[in-house]
């Protein structure tokens, strides 16, 4: 497996991740009511951290897949 390809799974993985840990967070607040208080259900916290690891663990393959993709053009060229 190429690497740009993996990082596109990856990257692809990991935004996935992200959209069902905001959703799982937002479900949460909404049955709590109240989406700042963690004393009332501490798990909104653990959500929100795993949704932001995932939204800049994208990022980071993105910028990787970015990274693959222009070093293979140059490769091309030589």
């Amino acid at each position: 497996m190429r690497w740009g390809t993996l990082a596109f799974l990856t990257s692809l993985i990991t935004a996935i991740l992200c959209v069902f840990c905001a959703v799982i967070n937002l479900i949460i607040a909404d049955a709590v009511g109240d989406s700042t208080n963690y004393k009332i259900n501490p798990y909104i916290y653990y959500w929100e951290v795993l949704s932001g690891v995932f939204f800049y663990a994208t990022i980071a393959t993105a910028i990787i897949l970015f990274m693959t993709k222009k070093n293979s053009k140059n490769r091309e060229r030589a």
